[in-house]
């Protein structure tokens, strides 16, 4: 999967977080996608970012469409 793809905030993540944390998380997201794990497929990858702009857990998703940050509660 390529990093090239559209990148989306859900609406929780643009309540809760500042465009600085929202970039913060999307860098250590799109960092931790880099690595295969034993759980991706080949069209859905999920890393857990709880811890890196706050103490809340934060659910990056990528899929063959996009990469998307998103509460757990919006899944």
């Amino acid at each position: 999967m390529s990093s090239l793809k559209q990148t989306i905030a859900t609406p929780g993540i643009l309540l809760c977080y500042s465009k600085e944390q929202i970039d913060k998380l999307f860098s250590a997201g799109l960092e931790m996608l880099k690595t295969h794990r034993k759980e991706d497929s080949d069209y859905f990858k999920l890393r857990n970012l709880k811890g890196i702009a706050n103490g809340k857990e934060v659910w990056i998703i990528e899929d063959s469409q996009a990469i998307t940050l998103l509460l757990p509660e919006e899944y």
